[in-house]
């Protein structure tokens, strides 16, 4: 049967539930079995452990930390904390006013933003969306595009997609070095610029790629990077404002 449950401040506790579930509370920790169906909480404040959830979860929190072992879909918000999803059978959406976001093996698409803290990907199905104001991204067997940005802090993304399967994609990063991993035998056109290069400016392993660079020794450099690689086909854009870009080949 449907469980719904409210309390004005105090700890929930939930285990071996087949139906779905609806919490409300004004406050307190949240600990969760295993849920057969959807799950929806509301709290103004407090951390939330979650084992399993056969169905979608919805967590919206107003300050705390969210960790999710798995679920069929996620969409979680907390207004300050760190969200750590280990497996997401579905699409997943995470935001945290302020947090880390460490996210799993994901089958649909991740859309995730902080507005100040790293975020990881161990890898995603479907397109990935990320942004955070200050703080690393790394994002691992991406099958298809990436849309990342950061306002301070290095990005490495590893593309593994196959032809007919990898999206436009964008990587920027105000302050920091950017990594990327493609296929050796994936179509796309890439377009780099680091406006003040650092170490060596632009590297690559693919020959494909043409780095030209702009300034002097005594001056900073501009660097850029431009070329089709295997004929061309979705566009990859990488930028840097200060650091340093390598491409290299997914081994």
């Amino acid at each position: 049967a449907t469980v719904l449950g409210a309390t004005g401040g105090g700890w929930v506790k939930l285990d071996d539930l087949d139906g779905s579930v609806k919490i409300t509370s004004g406050g307190g920790n949240v600990e969760v079995g295993r849920l057969g169906a959807d799950f929806s909480l509301t709290t103004g404040g407090g951390d939330v452990h979650v084992k399993n959830v056969a169905g979608q979860a919805r967590v919206n929190i107003g300050g705390g930390r969210v960790y999710i072992g798995s679920a069929k879909g996620a969409s979680i918000q907390t207004g300050a904390g760190n969200i750590e999803v280990r497996e997401c059978s579905g699409d997943l959406g995470a935001s945290s006013g302020g947090g880390n976001l460490i996210l799993g093996d994901v089958s649909g698409a991740v859309l995730a933003g902080t507005t100040g803290g790293s975020v990881h990907v161990d890898s995603a199905k479907g397109r990935v969306q990320v942004s955070t104001g200050g703080g690393s991204v790394e994002l691992f067997n991406l099958s298809q595009g990436a849309q990342v940005e950061t306002g301070a802090g290095g990005i490495t993304a590893e593309f593994v997609g196959k032809r007919g399967g990898f999206a436009d994609s964008s990587l920027h990063t105000a302050a920091g070095d950017v990594i990327v991993y493609l296929p050796k035998d994936l179509p796309v056109t890439v377009h780099a610029s680091s406006d003040m290069a650092t170490g060596h400016g632009i590297v690559s392993e693919f020959s494909g790629l043409r780095i030209t660079k702009e300034g002097s020794n005594f001056a900073p450099r501009s660097m850029y990077a431009e070329g089709a690689l295997n004929g061309g086909g979705p566009v990859l854009k990488v930028r840097t404002i200060i650091g340093q870009i390598d491409f290299r080949q997914s081994r």
